[in-house]
Order: C-alpha cells, then sequence, then structure tokens
C-alpha cells in the first residue's frame, strides 16, 4: 500500500477560511446524516474545504485518497481497512486478515466484520474517500477501451459500489462517510435524500462569493484589488476557486492589474494549461476527439 493516500492532506498557505460551509457540514453531523457527498467539477476546493473542516472536528478520521487502480474491490478495501487502523488497530483486523487470506471470504461477511468493529467502537467515525470518480470504471477511461458489463474494470468498480452501499445501509450510528468526487457515485443517492441519510454540497455551494474572492486576492495575496475588480472577476469565474487562483497568479505578474482584469477570459495561458491537464486529458479518448472537432463550432 501507498502510505501517503492514508494522510489528510494539510492546508494550503493560501487557503480562505470557509465558516458558511463548515457551518453545513457540523449541521450534516449533528443531524445524523450517514454520507455527506461533496460533488463538483475539478478546482472547487472538494478536498481543501474537507482538509479545512477536519482540523476543527472533533471525529476520528480515516482518510483515503484513491485513484484508478483502487477499483479492484479488494484492493479499496484494504485501503478503508487500513485507514481504519490508523484509528485504532482493533478496528478491520477482521477484514484484513479475511482479504490476506489464500481464499478469502465472500467479501460482504468481511464488511460485515467491519460494521461490527465499527458499530462497538466507542468513539465517533469518520470515513472520507477523496477522488472516488477515479474507480468509476464507466467514466475514468482515457484510453477508450470498451466499457461492456464484461469488462474487467467495469465489474470491478461495480462491485466497489455494490459493497460501498452495504456499508452505508448498515452504517453505526457512530460512524460518518464522507465522499469527494467530480461526478455523482452510483450509491443510491435519491433514496438517501428522501430518508434524510445526505448531506451534501455542490458547485453552487462551493465557488467563491464576494466577500472569499475578495479574501483571497486582497487578505491571502495582498493584491489591493478594487471592489470593482473583485466583482468583475468573480463574475468572469463564476466563482469557479481554480479560475480565481489562477487569476491571482497572472496578476502578480502585472503591471497594469485592472487592463488586465478587464481582458481575463478562459484564454488565460494558465487557465488553458489547467482546463487541459485537469479536464480535457481526464476524458475518454472519444469524448476527448468530440470536443476538439466541435470546439469551433463556438465561435461560429
Amino acid at each position: 500500500l501507498l502510505s501517503t493516500k492514508l494522510f489528510i492532506p494539510p492546508l494550503r498557505p493560501q487557503s480562505v477560511s470557509r465558516p458558511r460551509l463548515i457551518d453545513k457540514l457540523n449541521e450534516g453531523i449533528r443531524n445524523g446524516r450517514r454520507l455527506i457527498l461533496i460533488s463538483a467539477p475539478a478546482g472547487f476546493g472538494k478536498t481543501s474545504l474537507v482538509s479545512q473542516w477536519i482540523g476543527q472536528s472533533s471525529l476520528s478520521t480515516a482518510w483515503v485518497g484513491l485513484d484508478e487502480g483502487d477499483s479492484d474491490p479488494h484492493r479499496f478495501w484494504f485501503y478503508v481497512a487500513t485507514a481504519f487502523q490508523q484509528i485504532d488497530a482493533r478496528l478491520a483486523a477482521g477484514l484484513i486478515s479475511g482479504l490476506q487470506s489464500p481464499q478469502p471470504p465472500p467479501l460482504l461477511s468481511l464488511i460485515t466484520s467491519l460494521i461490527n468493529d465499527l458499530g462497538a467502537f466507542t468513539q465517533p467515525l469518520l470515513l472520507v474517500l477523496d477522488d472516488l470518480h477515479l474507480i468509476d470504471g464507466d467514466t475514468n477511461s482515457s484510453q477508450g477501451e470498451d466499457r461492456s458489463e464484461d469488462h474487467p474494470s467495469t465489474a470491478d468498480s461495480r462491485q466497489v459500489f455494490e459493497t460501498f452501499n452495504f456499508l452505508i445501509d448498515h452504517c453505526p450510528p457512530n460512524l460518518h462517510l464522507m465522499i469527494c468526487t467530480r461526478s455523482d457515485p452510483p450509491l443510491q443517492l435519491s433514496r438517501r435524500r428522501a430518508r434524510g441519510e445526505l448531506c451534501e454540497l455542490r458547485a453552487a455551494d462551493l465557488r467563491f462569493d464576494t466577500g472569499e474572492t475578495a479574501s483571497l486576492f486582497n487578505d491571502t495575496l495582498h493584491l489591493a484589488l478594487t471592489s470593482g475588480d473583485i466583482e468583475a472577476l468573480e463574475q468572469r469565474t463564476e466563482g469557479w476557486i481554480a479560475g480565481l487562483q489562477l487569476a491571482g497568479l497572472s496578476l502578480e505578474g502585472s503591471g497594469d492589474k485592472h487592463s488586465f482584469i478587464s481582458s481575463f477570459s478562459g484564454n488565460d495561458r494558465y487557465i488553458a494549461d489547467y482546463l487541459l491537464e485537469e479536464v480535457l486529458s481526464r476524458q475518454p479518448l472519444p469524448v476527448q476527439q468530440f470536443l476538439l472537432k466541435t470546439a469551433g463550432l463556438n465561435r461560429l
């Protein structure tokens, strides 16, 4: 296992305090929501928000930063079990032992033993799965390969979600589950929402408001922008945090800040590079080809 995937990411020096969202997460915990879903595209500060909140929380936290290889169910649950053992070695001991046996028992029976371990623990617990979208076998292909029902990666990721649904359905009262993702996972969200089991934050919640934008540029980056310039940047980026941070990077090297802000757009080289690396390159090959072929239609 890669041990750094179990580390809670430290707050960045340029992080902006987000008390309105911290309050909403605290409210979800107080109201006993089983599942906390933070779902938004790249660059909306999902991981940073959770790190900030955990720093103020009293919950014992197990963290797993996921990648594409974790679509294998046994690998996924081994990471989850090891993350819980960072809290207490007694947690998930049966799950780890079963996964390491030459002939592992059925996975649901092992997860049942995990649930019993967690329910017997006296402290409130939190499991965070960061970047869950990376194990969605139907969307994470960059080579355009077959994603039919018989494809091993799709079958594996389906089993990950089926078994994780089992954990949510039988979640002990002292456990809360938090997911950070760029796309909604197949975890019966509509049913959980109707039952009051779900607390969710989305792009509309995560985008910076005017006060947070001002805090970034003037309190954190010390750019001394006028209120008019701040409002213009907020409107041009629609509060997209990565866009605002990249604008700040460009402003630090700009001699005429007001002129730069007046002409600022998605053509900025930092934003173009970010979108290429974090958005376009992560799409399946057919989607990349379609976007490149139709991009010129926006100019018609």
